[in-house]
């Protein structure tokens, strides 16, 4: 009994997850996006490496082949630049475990190889005069689907923006917008934030 030892705690991906989570969730915005971000990832690794191999076995034990396997899983059904970002979580996940647990292993989740990710000169071009046309025809017979387009067209604000606008935020008598983060929206960046507070989005003929 006296030459007992217990036995050493296995960090597992399940585990590096779990404290991820808990590291980021420090406010309850971020703790609500980081859960739902980890835990589609934990279905994906679930459905790679199954139940077993993602609580129990240790992380030493992760190799570079099991990282390649949840790339091309990942690619099967997400554009190249989504399963950047998120295999980003797991290489990051795993190197906050491997500075707070003084680990000696590499990450194998760094440095993947992921073919057609990253931007190019054809990402997110503007809608041309063609395409303005037909949505303009698609939209015009509903009167709230008109406004919300026009005021997209005229703006360049983000969908969530104007979805989320309130009375208040309309000025008719300036004729423009106001878009500030509100309680049942928030803005999407910290320069969105900063911009949209100090300024507004001028809107003619809404």
């Amino acid at each position: 009994m006296y030459s007992g030892k217990l036995r050493q705690e296995v960090i597992t991906l399940e585990a590096v997850l779990k404290e991820y989570v808990a590291y980021k969730s420090d406010t309850p915005k971020a703790e609500k996006e980081i859960k739902q971000r980890v835990e589609r990832l934990r279905k994906d690794m679930q459905h790679i490496y199954g139940k077993q191999k993602l609580k129990y076995v240790s992380l030493s034990d992760i190799s570079r082949q099991d990282a390649n396997d949840l790339r091309d899983h990942l690619l099967s059904r997400v554009s190249a630049n989504s399963a950047v970002r998120m295999l980003g979580v797991v290489r990051t996940a795993i190197n906050h475990a491997i500075v707070e647990h003084s680990l000696n292993i590499p990450n194998v989740f760094t440095n993947l190889r992921i073919k057609g990710a990253g931007a190019s000169k054809l990402d997110r071009l503007p809608l041309s005069d063609t395409q303005i046309v037909h949505l303009e025809t698609a939209y015009s017979n509903d009167t709230t689907a008109w406004a919300l387009f026009a005021c997209l067209r005229d703006t360049g604000c983000r969908v969530s923006e104007i979805a989320g606008l309130s009375v208040k935020d309309c000025d008719p008598d300036k004729g423009c917008l106001s878009i500030s983060p509100t309680p049942w929206r928030t803005l999407k960046t910290n320069n969105s934030h900063l911009s949209f507070l100090n300024t507004q989005r001028s809107v003619e003929g809404i």
